[in-house]
């Protein structure tokens, strides 16, 4: 994939080969053998927005409405990660 995307000039992130400077945890970061689970998908949203921003330009919509859809989004999202963390096994609680 990464041969493909350097010959035709297609920017390519490929977080197999960043798993170390994520920090991903096989045996805490994974919910089964090919599915990140909430803490590993954190640690991959994040690099994803890291990259986003250093290579593309993005207007942001800072209207009050779209403010009120990602506190909406947040809190939700806080809502499942506070599920699994509470679902979890072993030292994946403290995360």
């Amino acid at each position: 994939m990464h041969q493909y995307a350097n010959k035709h000039g297609i920017k390519y992130l490929d977080l197999n080969a960043e798993f170390n400077s994520l920090g991903i945890d096989a045996n805490k970061d994974f919910f089964d053998l090919g599915h990140l689970n909430v803490w590993g998908a954190e640690k991959t949203t994040r690099r994803i927005g890291e990259y986003l921003i250093e290579n593309f330009k993005f207007e942001i919509d800072k209207s009050p409405e779209r403010a009120n859809e990602w506190r909406n989004i947040c809190e939700r999202y806080d809502n499942y990660k506070a599920k699994m963390t509470k679902n979890a096994v072993g030292d994946k609680s403290t995360k």
